[in-house]
C-alpha cells in the first residue's frame, strides 16, 4: 500500500510538475507574441511621426492658403467699394458749420481692412491654438502611458509580493492538515 501511495504521490507531482511548466511556457509564449507586437508597433512610429508631421504642414499650409485668399478677395472688395463711393464723396460737401459729414473712402477702407487683418489673424491664432490642443493631448496621452506603466509595474511587484508569501503560507496550511 505503501508503494501505491508513493507511486500516485509521484504521478501527482509529475502531473503538478507538467502543469507549472505548461503554464510558464504559456506565459512565456504569450509574452513573446507581446515583443513580437511591440516591435511591429515600434516599426510603424516612423509612418505615425510623419503623417503627424503631414498633418501639421498641410494644416499650416491650408491656414495659409485661406488666409491669402480671404485677403486677396478684401483687396477687391476695398477697390469696389472706393472706386463706388469716391465719385459720390467728391460731390458731397464735407463741412456744415465745422463737423464733417462722412469718412473718406479711404479711412473707410483703411477702417476695413485693419478690420479683415484683425479677423485674419484671429483665425491664424486659433488654428496654431486648435493645433497647440491636438498635441497638448498627445502629451496627455503620453504622461497617462507613462503612469500605467509605473502603476502596472507596480501592481506586479505586490502580486509576486503576494504569491511568494502565499506560496509558503499554503504549503504550511497543507502540511498541518
Amino acid at each position: 500500500m505503501s508503494s501505491s501511495s508513493t507511486k500516485r504521490q509521484q504521478e501527482h507531482t509529475t502531473n503538478t510538475e507538467q502543469q507549472n511548466q505548461a503554464t510558464i511556457h504559456s506565459i512565456d509564449e504569450t509574452k513573446n507574441n507581446i515583443h513580437r507586437a511591440i516591435q511591429e508597433l515600434r516599426s510603424e512610429t516612423p509612418r505615425y511621426s510623419q503623417a503627424i508631421t503631414d498633418f501639421q504642414t498641410q494644416t499650416v499650409d491650408a491656414t495659409q492658403d485661406i488666409a491669402d485668399n480671404f485677403l486677396d478677395s478684401q483687396k477687391e472688395v476695398i477697390n469696389s467699394f472706393q472706386s463706388a463711393w469716391t465719385p459720390v464723396t467728391h460731390r458731397t460737401p464735407t463741412d456744415i458749420m465745422g463737423a464733417t459729414l462722412y469718412y473718406s473712402p479711404q479711412q473707410v477702407a483703411d477702417i476695413y481692412a485693419r478690420t479683415i487683418g484683425a479677423m485674419t489673424e484671429a483665425y491664424v491664432t486659433s488654428t496654431r491654438m486648435a493645433t497647440n490642443m491636438m498635441f497638448a493631448g498627445l502629451e496627455a496621452t503620453k504622461a497617462t502611458t507613462n503612469y500605467t506603466r509605473q502603476n502596472a509595474k507596480e501592481a506586479a511587484r505586490i502580486i509576486s509580493n503576494t504569491a511568494r508569501t502565499f506560496s509558503p503560507n499554503s504549503r504550511e496550511t497543507v502540511q498541518v492538515q
